[in-house]
């Protein structure tokens, strides 16, 4: 009896299955994923942060303004390989966000059972402090990207640590006046703001110049908050005229933070003239010791004095003149290549 009844239910178990068979293929329905046969499946298989530190409990930390590269590994795991006229996007998402904060693609294709590296980099900024959790998405359009057979398998999950940077003095301006006199004294400003932490430490600003070395450091003794500016002001007597490059450099915590350069043209009052009988002059300032070669349009500059004469290479002289502006000597000896053109 109970060979027969085993039988019996066998027999009917397979009746009702080649009955539903029969009117799935009557109603043409398809069990394929998406209707349309075979097609990719991108699961994500690793991940890595290389550069990342972490923390005593084994999180990952971002630090604020500082790049990460995340690594992401997919795999192919469905029954249609990936051609390289797609796309395999990846994107990075932060507390399962709606939109991704950094995102990467490959177009290398991707065969069925076959492997992928993504790399996707991100800086993060203000607002990030604490533990959050990422999220790496491939194909993260999900239909408007590679057609899938599962969708639900293509998220990794991981938590991390943000970090506030630490201090970081930025210098954003240098003020300068426009007009500067050799032996006159002027007021020097540079605009220093703290894009980073907090700081009741003392900061240093110095300033230098190419001519006379460092001109004056000054000292804010109680810091700066997170995002606030502070402008220091020098006094600054140069004492030659000339090119000069001034360098303005903050320190805080004995550490060099920021330098930032601007170029100043010091002037005189007055040059004294060195011979009423020549009537025109060109200044050139030249630095250290040695040969000096210059070329000069004596027809053009002639012409931009509104000057009709012809031009005398005979009358051609060079003077010398001291930091201060007085005249010390005339070289005597030069050499004077006429070229025409």
């Amino acid at each position: 009896m109970l060979n027969a009844v085993g039988r019996c239910f066998v027999r009917d178990v397979f009746s009702i299955f080649v009955f539903v068979l029969l009117i799935v293929g009557f109603l043409n329905i398809s069990i394929s994923a998406g209707g349309e046969g075979s097609l990719p499946d991108l699961i994500p298989v690793y991940l890595d942060c290389p550069d990342a530190q972490v923390d005593d409990e084994g999180f990952w930390v971002f630090t604020e303004g500082k790049e990460v590269e995340v690594v992401f590994k997919v795999e192919n795991v469905g029954d249609k390989n990936v051609t390289t006229n797609e796309n395999i996007e990846v994107g990075l998402f932060v507390d399962h966000g709606s939109t991704p904060v950094a995102v990467n693609s490959s177009n290398q294709g991707l065969p069925v059972g076959g492997f992928c590296y993504v790399n996707v980099s991100w800086v993060p900024t203000t607002g990030f402090e604490g533990k959050h959790v990422l999220s790496m998405v491939v194909n993260y359009r999900f239909n408007q990207g590679i057609k899938e057979s599962n969708y639900f398998n293509n998220t990794w999950d991981f938590s991390v640590v943000f970090s506030e940077r630490g201090t970081d003095l930025e210098i954003i301006d240098i003020d300068v006046p426009s007009s500067v006199v050799v032996n006159e004294t002027v007021n020097v400003f540079a605009s220093v703001r703290n894009n980073g932490r907090s700081t009741n430490e003392s900061i240093y600003v110095r300033l230098n110049s190419s001519a006379q070395g460092e001109i004056e450091t000054v000292v804010k003794k109680d810091g700066l908050y997170r995002d606030e500016v502070y402008v220091f002001s020098f006094n600054w007597t140069p004492t030659c005229f000339g090119s000069e490059v001034l360098t303005v450099e903050v320190f805080c915590d004995n550490v060099s933070h920021d330098a930032e350069t601007v170029y100043v043209v010091v002037g005189v009052e007055q040059l004294k003239w060195w011979d009423e009988n020549w009537h025109y002059r060109y200044f050139l300032s030249v630095n250290g010791s040695g040969n000096v070669s210059k070329f000069f349009n004596f027809t053009e500059l002639l012409t931009e004095l509104g000057v009709n004469s012809t031009f005398e290479n005979d009358t051609v002289r060079v003077v010398c003149y001291s930091n201060n502006g007085s005249i010390f000597g005339v070289v005597d000896k030069y050499r004077f290549d006429e070229s025409e053109g």
